[in-house]
């Protein structure tokens, strides 16, 4: 404050969503000449979800009453709350393996790096996949045969129809299962996107459901729980017209 707030008081109330709680949210001030103040309050987010908050309203007056007044300063913020995670064990997925039951439309890759056995040698085999000491042990040439890969593309869904649940609660438990089942996949270094009917609380006047792309991406991770975050209930809308 400068020479002008001598005497005055200011009174500082930020917007809070009603289901957030906070603690010491408004503030009263007391200025000396030439100071200046921090205030700071605590919120403690008790569910995910994404959360406006502002604009502040500032009030100020004399000591004596004399004057008031009123303004309206800043504009809105939000606050991301991310849905509550549990460990899992490992997802063991059938199209991890070569001679698994499910059918894949991603190609499956040798791994070079992992050798699991030779057989002789076919016109058109690469020259670097000769096994050279075993052929001249065997005194004929053979091919090493090499472990075979998948990529696998997964892509949670997730129905955020009101009336498909319970309660909100249910829905909480939904959107943690998402996010933990999620983080998994992707710590299983496999490609992982989302798919819901779910309306984005970030952008209130859109009618277009939440979608993450299929990737492994280093921000992957972010993304999926961000998305998972915002997601709100819909009263109609079945998932079937998203998929």
């Amino acid at each position: 404050s400068d020479q002008s707030l001598f005497g005055q008081w200011l009174l500082a109330r930020d917007t809070i969503p009603a289901a957030l709680p906070a603690q010491h949210a408004i503030g009263m001030l007391t200025f000396a000449p030439s100071t200046t103040q921090r205030y700071s309050y605590t919120v403690t987010p008790q569910r995910r979800g994404y959360y406006w908050f502002g604009p502040l309203t500032i009030s100020t007056g004399d000591v004596l009453g004399l004057t008031q007044r009123e303004d309206v300063q800043g504009e809105r913020d939000a606050l991301l709350v991310y849905p509550r995670v549990y460990a899992m064990p490992p997802i063991l997925l059938a199209s991890q393996r070569a001679n698994g039951d499910l059918r894949s439309k991603n190609q499956l890759v040798e791994d070079p790096t992992r050798i699991i056995g030779l057989r002789d040698y076919r016109p058109g085999d690469s020259l670097r996949r000769i096994h050279w000491k075993a052929s001249a042990r065997g005194g004929q040439l053979v091919t090493k045969v090499y472990e075979s890969t998948s990529t696998v593309e997964i892509a949670l869904v997730l129905n955020t129809l009101r009336s498909d649940y319970a309660d909100e609660e249910v829905f909480e438990l939904a959107c943690s299962t998402a996010a933990s089942v999620g983080l998994r996949l992707l710590s299983e270094k496999h490609q992982v996107g989302l798919i819901t009917n779910g309306r984005d609380a970030a952008l209130p006047e859109s009618d277009t459901p939440i979608v993450v792309r299929v990737a492994a991406t280093e921000s992957q991770r972010e993304l999926l729980l961000s998305a998972l975050a915002r997601g709100e209930m819909r009263a109609a809308g079945r998932l079937e017209a998203f998929l």
